[in-house]
């Protein structure tokens, strides 16, 4: 005790550190006490004191004794731990970007195949245009050729005649 803390109690870190320190000491007896018997085993009773007993030591104590003794065990554990984990995860990004990038080549080559076939269909689609309009082309063609021939056969009609008959009424009479 500090001087001045007579007739104090201890404080409550020491006496758990008095604990601790109590607890961590063997248990073996100061003091060889004598047995006030007569050493007679006519009984067959052996009443010699059998090995000191042990204070058990708490779980948590065992544990950080554990580690301090075999650390570098633990640390070469982990770090293999933590590369065996690493590689896992690396293994399985690979693995999925591998199965990403054949996707990615499967839909490339279906959408290579896909624009082969729309360039077929479109050079058949500009045949067809081509035909359509060259038929078109033909019927102006005719158009304007019937255009002047009922051109003329109106003019025809809509001049005099030199017999002085009128021309015919275009529409036909009806019965």
């Amino acid at each position: 005790m500090a001087r001045g803390q007579h007739g104090r109690g201890r404080s409550i870190p020491d006496r758990q550190m008095l604990r601790r320190i109590v607890r961590e000491q063997d248990y073996e007896p100061t003091v060889q006490e004598e047995s006030p018997f007569d050493d007679s085993t006519a009984t067959g009773e052996n009443l010699a004191p059998s090995s000191p007993t042990r204070r058990p030591i708490p779980l948590h104590r065992r544990f950080q004794n554990h580690i301090t003794e075999h650390w570098f065990g633990w640390l070469c554990s982990v770090i293999a731990a933590i590369v065996v984990g690493a590689a896992g995860v690396f293994s399985w990004f690979t693995h999925e970007a591998r199965l990403h990038f054949a996707t990615l080549d499967n839909d490339a080559k279906e959408s290579s195949a896909k624009l082969g076939e729309m360039k077929t269909d479109l050079k058949a689609a500009q045949g067809a245009i081509q035909e359509v309009k060259s038929q078109n082309q033909e019927l102006r063609a005719r158009m304007d050729q019937t255009q002047t021939l009922v051109n003329l056969l109106v003019g025809n009609r809509l001049q005099p005649s030199d017999s002085g008959h009128p021309p015919p009424d275009p529409k036909p009479a009806a019965k």
